[in-house]
């Protein structure tokens, strides 16, 4: 699923290929996240996957929703505070991310999948430690079960919400400002992140074009 060699889907004709067209990033079929490129405009969206509505809060306490973030790229994951497997990985490779770009041309979504960190104070003081800047990377939270149809039904990712044991997947989303996943990337690896900063730039430049 990751910057391998795949067989990918075009619109219109078909092809194998190990490199993402410079000029384009692939838009993820809803059924089974299948990597596909469209070449022109005349195509029918409701195959793309594409986020649903939601309702978050942030850590300062701000509503963050799908329409809130509609007018610029973001890049989501999932998390929890008192994560200490892949989360402090994530966090140190996403930080390359807040430091590459303006709040103005992107936005950071980091949702967490803990009951505990529906305490505000503590998104709060997890925000003001790590040095994630609020106005650009948000941290939100929510009702558990929200939280589990947003990351299944919008992002195709399983929780794992146990008791006190919680999983949830590595993988770094890449959005377009009209909620269609673009990218898909393991947040634990800098080379994906890379590639990830790479595709960024791409967005924001077709994001700057339109408007």
């Amino acid at each position: 699923m990751y910057r391998v060699v795949y067989c990918l889907m075009l619109i219109g004709l078909s092809a194998c290929g190990g490199e993402t067209p410079s000029s384009q990033l692939p838009y993820f079929t809803s059924t089974d996240m299948t990597p596909v490129f469209i070449s022109d405009g005349n195509v029918d969206s409701s195959f793309l996957k594409q986020v649903h509505s939601f309702s978050l809060v942030g850590q300062d306490g701000d509503r963050v929703t799908e329409a809130s973030l509609s007018n610029r790229p973001y890049v989501a994951n999932f998390f929890f505070t008192e994560c200490t497997g892949i989360c402090p990985t994530l966090r140190t490779r996403l930080t390359a991310v807040q430091k590459a770009f303006d709040s103005d041309d992107l936005t950071m979504l980091s949702v967490s999948i803990a009951d505990e960190d529906q305490d505000l104070s503590k998104l709060k003081a997890y925000s003001k430690v790590n040095g994630i800047q609020s106005e650009m990377w948000k941290l939100v939270t929510g009702d558990s079960n929200a939280i589990q149809h947003l990351a299944l039904d919008s992002f195709g990712a399983r929780l794992d919400l146990n008791g006190n044991l919680y999983a949830h997947t590595e993988t770094v989303y890449l959005v377009d400002a009209h909620g269609y996943i673009r990218g898909l990337y393991n947040g634990t690896l800098e080379v994906e992140i890379m590639q990830l900063l790479n595709d960024l730039q791409i967005l924001v430049s077709e994001n700057l074009d339109v408007a």
